[in-house]
């Protein structure tokens, strides 16, 4: 069950009751999983950027060492 369901759950049984107090901690429990979320998300662009760059370099370094790069353009 996810914390969305579980959520939904105790809402209607406080909706049914007239007490809302139960919620305070799958609030809380929800904002952090939404705070690891957004977080893990970050850290994935991150590595998606490096990984990106590392796929570039080894374009480049494939190239060079297929001759294809003219002598005059090596440093």
């Amino acid at each position: 069950m996810t914390i969305r369901e579980r959520l939904d759950g105790v809402l209607d049984d406080a909706f049914r009751r007239q007490s809302f107090r139960p919620l305070e901690h799958l609030f809380r429990e929800e904002e952090a999983a939404l705070k690891a979320y957004k977080h893990s998300a970050t850290r994935l662009a991150a590595a998606e950027e490096r990984w990106l760059a590392v796929q570039a370099a080894l374009a480049y370094e494939r190239r060079m060492m297929s001759g294809s790069v003219p002598r005059h353009r090596l440093n």
